[in-house]
């Protein structure tokens, strides 16, 4: 660590080189390994500093936990008035590492008697900038102190409300306005995060679309100028509960949301035949902030106005990106599209885009791309973004090529064509990370990683790449004060988590994204989170809790304009309503499901097998052995039509017709089926459930005639099912081998099998069977009456097997 600087942050100073820590005047006590990482942490404040990367520095070589690091974090935190809920100083990024947040001043160490220079100083107003921001233009910049109006401009109730329905979006990618190919400011010049607030202008229809327009126009300027402000969309989302007149508390509350400590709010007008835009900062500062700018056109007043204050923050003012001069009406008609598309009134946008005859410019391409992807033409998206890439090579605008890779990459995985997608995202990151200097270039890199973290995921199973991209994308996320992109980031990473069986993580994780994706009225990621909870939860055998999960379906689905992804839910639905035992309910919801047509996208390629599996199972469960066959064989046949493999449900197909074969009596036809189904899993040996099902049917086929056979290939499945620890697995092999253990006499074997799922009985009926029928076999009536008691308790509609209802004899 270095010794040859002092940092000065709010009262405290600290100097490495002589180990001290000062807080107004006093000496301030602190133990060694924690002024260690005090330093560390503010010698590397333009970055996030990981656990390990700390603790390596700090500790050496020695081996200690996430846990005594976290105790120093909270030690330092409360010397310096600080604690974990407030996070001030040092912010916490989950299961990442730390982050240093408050402002630093750097003063380096002169001789005796020098004067100290500055490196880390607050933004300052130059003479220079206030001549070209006010003199030159023949109009002032205006500051105000908090509840007084700036000279020249006059206080006006926040008469605002967005009075629409929000837009749920569509894409993982949230793709973003194109980028600005100048270089970024230095990493410490913007502290500060802002929310721009609709803007208040006149309500004729005429100019309607400036609330949310010129919002958007506000916030790219100021971006482009330095400011990290939060995207457009998580301000319309957080907005929609705002009352017609906020108060000031609303407007704390709407920042803390939005994890922003400045808030902005403009006001547009009419002057004659020209335009004033009032800009002031209403939340966050000492002292208020205000600017305004006069133009022709209201976009024009606005990028003045935006200009000023980004001056008043101690930013320059950049020159405008090519196509983007002053009073070009396509600029004029690209807000007003902005702003349609910000509410979902994607018709209303693209008669917007007819209306220019400029329809090959890139701007409009782009946005037409976009349109056409949140509107579910996939197609037709694939077919504009490839347009404009054959337009816009890397060498002229690298970022919007790498925006428009993106989208054409997006399209075709809505397609369900995956690996077609991964070059074009691959692409994209390649050059996004050349480009990284660039501003707001980390957001898009952060779209494109969560993109290639779930092609990962899908296509090379590679859960430890996707999650090393979804941790990158975080911080890129975090940087560009995207809170909506991180809440959808954490139900992907949730639902990836679950994939790996880390249950814990996936559920506390997901618990988290869904209060976000709640507060944020994303409806649609929150019904997609919802259906994986509740599969989790159905995996750990908690069948009340996946079943109470699945209730919550009706309620988001009707919010919800994607009938692929309310399908899939209406399926889950259904199947935690037949795993509870509710058969009637579950039945009538597969009728529906395979009564309709099938709907278009990913969430609905398997539509055609996952009902009739479904149905088939649920057959089988309540013994109709003839209807289950018959759903099976119609799931099965199903399967060449579906884009996407999903080879454990077929796995369990196969072995569901393989069962009700054998209970009509079919041995042909069942040994027929095991062959096929042997001959079928031989392309898919990677995945383990299909490798299970095989072993079960396989087993089940050898109890017939060689027991010993078929206890050495359910010992294998059952060594398999505990290596992966999934409960629900872990119950299907118990269930067939158990069978077949208390079957032939080896209740001590059964008991063994038993005592692993029993831990389950109290929320499963399945598990809860399995003790009755080992507690009957044993003789053991007292806990065969409980074990029963429950069962019938946990039974639903199902009738439990005769034979264990007669009391047992003891053996």
């Amino acid at each position: 660590m270095s010794g040859n600087s002092i940092y000065q942050f709010d009262s405290y100073r600290i100097d490495p080189a002589k180990r001290e820590l000062w807080c107004e005047g006093k000496l301030v006590p602190l133990q060694p390994k924690a002024f260690d990482c005090l330093v560390y942490l503010l010698e590397h404040r333009d970055r996030v500093v990981g656990h390990d990367e700390l603790i390596a520095t700090v500790w050496g070589k020695v081996e200690i936990g996430d846990s005594v690091l976290g105790q120093i974090i909270s030690r330092i935190r409360g010397v310096l008035n600080d604690n974990a809920n407030k996070q001030v100083t040092i912010r916490t990024i989950t299961r990442v590492g730390y982050s240093w947040v408050m402002p630093v001043r750097v003063l380096p160490l002169e001789p005796e008697g020098s004067p100290l220079a500055d490196v880390d100083r607050a933004p300052q107003e130059s003479a220079a900038l206030r001549t070209h921001a006010g003199t030159e233009t023949g109009d002032e910049v205006a500051t105000s102190l908090p509840g007084t109006a700036a000279p020249g401009t006059r206080r006006r109730p926040f008469a605002w409300a967005l009075g629409l329905l929000v837009l749920a979006a569509v894409s993982f990618f949230g793709l973003r306005t194109v980028l600005s190919n100048r270089p970024a400011p230095p990493a410490d010049a913007a502290a500060d995060t802002a929310v721009i607030l609709p803007v208040s202008a006149p309500r004729e229809p005429a100019h309607a679309w400036i609330r949310l327009g010129v919002m958007d126009l506000i916030g790219e300027r100021l971006r482009a100028a330095g400011q990290t402000v939060v995207p457009s969309d998580n301000v319309v989302a957080l907005a929609r509960s705002l009352p017609a007149e906020p108060t000031r508390s609303d407007i704390d509350d709407l920042a803390r949301a939005a994890t922003a400590n400045i808030v902005m709010h403009a006001t547009a007008e009419p002057q004659g035949s020209r335009w004033r835009v009032e800009l002031e900062i209403v939340h966050g500062r000492d002292h208020a902030l205000a600017a305004h700018g006069d133009g022709d056109t209201v976009i024009d007043a606005a990028r003045i106005a935006a200009d000023r204050m980004a001056i008043l923050l101690g930013f320059g003012v950049v020159e405008p990106d090519v196509g983007t001069a002053p009073s070009d009406p396509l600029d004029y008609v690209l807000q007003q599209v902005k702003a349609a598309v910000l509410v979902d009134r994607l018709d209303e946008a693209r008669a917007l885009l007819d209306t220019t005859d400029r329809g090959n410019d890139p701007r409009i391409l782009y946005q037409r791309g976009d349109i056409e992807l949140r509107a579910g033409n996939y197609a037709r998206s694939q077919q504009v973004f490839q347009a404009l890439l054959d337009q816009v090579p890397a060498e002229r605008d690298p970022l919007l090529r790498a925006q428009a890779l993106q989208g054409l990459a997006y399209s075709l995985v809505r397609q369900i064509r995956h690996p077609q997608a991964r070059p074009y995202v691959d692409e994209a990151i390649a050059l996004l990370e050349q480009r990284e200097p660039f501003r707001n270039a980390h957001d898009a890199l952060g779209s494109a990683l969560s993109a290639r973290a779930f092609l990962r995921r899908v296509i090379d199973n590679d859960s430890a790449g996707a999650e090393a991209d979804y941790s990158r994308a975080r911080m890129l996320f975090e940087s560009s004060g995207d809170q909506l992109a991180l809440a959808r980031l954490d139900a992907n990473l949730s639902m990836l988590l679950g994939d790996t069986n880390r249950v814990a993580e996936a559920l506390s994780l997901g618990r988290t994204a869904l209060d976000r994706l709640a507060l944020f009225g994303d409806v649609q990621s929150e019904l997609r989170l919802r259906v994986a909870q509740a599969e989790l939860y159905s995996d750990q055998l908690e069948t009340a809790t996946a079943l109470a999960e699945a209730r919550q379906f009706d309620r988001l689905a009707g919010q919800v304009n994607n009938p692929a992804l309310v399908e899939l839910a209406r399926m889950n639905q259904a199947y935690m309503a037949a795993d509870a035992g509710l058969f009637t309910e579950a039945r009538e919801q597969l009728r529906r499901l395979i009564e309709q047509p099938a709907a278009a996208g990913e969430d609905g390629a398997n539509k055609g097998l996952w009902p009739h599996y479904m149905a088939a199972w649920l057959a089988l469960e309540a013994g109709d052995a003839a209807a289950a066959a018959q759903f099976a064989r119609e799931a099965l046949d199903r399967r060449a039509d579906a884009p996407t493999g999903a080879p454990w449900n077929l796995a369990r197909t196969w072995t569901t017709l393989y069962r009700a074969q054998r209970a009509l009596g079919q041995a042909e036809a069942a040994a027929a089926t095991l062959s096929s189904a042997g001959t079928w899993a031989e392309s898919h040996t990677d995945q383990p459930l299909v490798v299970q099902w095989i072993a079960l049917m396989r087993a089940e086929s050898a109890a017939q005639g060689a027991a010993d056979e078929a206890k050495r290939l359910y010992e294998s499945a059952w060594s398999q099912a505990l290596a992966r620890a999934v409960p629900r697995e872990m119950l299907e092999v118990a269930k067939s081998y158990c069978n077949f253990l208390i079957g032939t006499g080896r209740l001590q074997d059964a008991t063994r099998i038993v005592g692993h799922v029993s831990r389950w009985a109290q929320s499963n009926y399945d598990a809860t069977l399995l003790q009755v029928r080992l507690h009957h076999a044993l003789g053991q009536t007292s806990a065969w009456r409980r074990a029963l008691d429950r069962a019938r308790q946990l039974a639903g509609e199902r009738a439990l097997p005769p034979e264990i209802l007669d009391s047992p004899r003891t053996p």
